[in-house]
């Protein structure tokens, strides 16, 4: 019976998706905004929560005192935590992949949305995208960016291998780096199937201040994400093992 209604959930996420699409491209052209996306990534969360019974808490805080923004610097293990990110931090600031530009109308949509692609084999094109993103997000109260350091989804277990492009981000935007540890990937996987119902957990680590050297950020964001997600991970497991 879990199984169907997952299935069932994923079905609904795809005809809302599409049906945002849609209106959200609509609603830009004529409103020039974009609260469409954000009233589905709630109405997406609320679906999972009642078919799937996976929900979700946050620990630590964001910086509150930064008049200049901060990078968001996030383990990436599920589509899940794109969804709450939205929700809670209510920004489409995002740096990914150019690869999620094959999809056409979502494509159109995320170009709309000011979604920030790269090519990660090209670092003149990554440096241009950078800073036109600072530009167009500079002075906003929208400012909050967010990166996955590692540029795609990762299994529970698998191997680390943080990319260059988020110390370049750093370098350039000069904006403290919060790192965030999750454990997305206990409940919904890499390859879009839910496992079991439970509580997500995301935690705000403490933010890393400007002006390191690209060793010195590099080894602080992967210590700090990697230690945290392993301890949320394991807790996890180890709770599902006594029940």
């Amino acid at each position: 019976m879990y199984y169907v209604r997952c299935i069932l959930f994923f079905c609904m996420l795809s005809i809302i998706a599409s049906l945002t699409c849609i209106i959200g491209i609509v609603e830009y052209l004529f409103c020039g905004k974009h609260n469409t996306v954000f009233f589905f990534s709630r109405i997406a969360l609320f679906l999972l929560n009642i078919l799937c019974g996976i929900s979700y808490k946050i620990t630590g805080k964001l910086p509150s005192n930064d008049s200049n923004g901060y990078v968001i610097a996030a383990k990436h293990q599920s589509m899940l935590e794109v969804i709450i990110f939205m929700a809670v931090f209510h920004t489409v600031n995002f740096v990914v992949k150019k690869e999620f530009l094959r999809i056409p109308i979502l494509s159109t949509y995320w170009k709309m949305l000011g979604v920030t692609c790269i090519d990660r084999n090209n670092y003149k094109q990554s440096i241009k995208a950078i800073k036109n993103m600072t530009n167009r997000t500079d002075g906003l109260s929208d400012d909050t960016l967010i990166i996955f350091p590692e540029g795609t989804r990762k299994s529970i277990g698998a191997k680390p291998d943080y990319k260059q492009g988020v110390y370049l981000l750093y370098s350039i935007v000069k904006k403290p780096v919060v790192p965030i540890a999750l454990n997305t990937g206990v409940y919904w996987m890499r390859n879009n199937k839910i496992s079991k119902p439970g509580v997500v957990c995301i935690d705000i680590l403490k933010p890393i201040e400007i002006g390191l050297s690209k060793d010195d950020f590099m080894k602080q964001l992967q210590d700090r994400i990697e230690t945290r997600t392993d301890e949320l991970v394991a807790a996890q497991i180890a709770t599902s093992e006594k029940d």
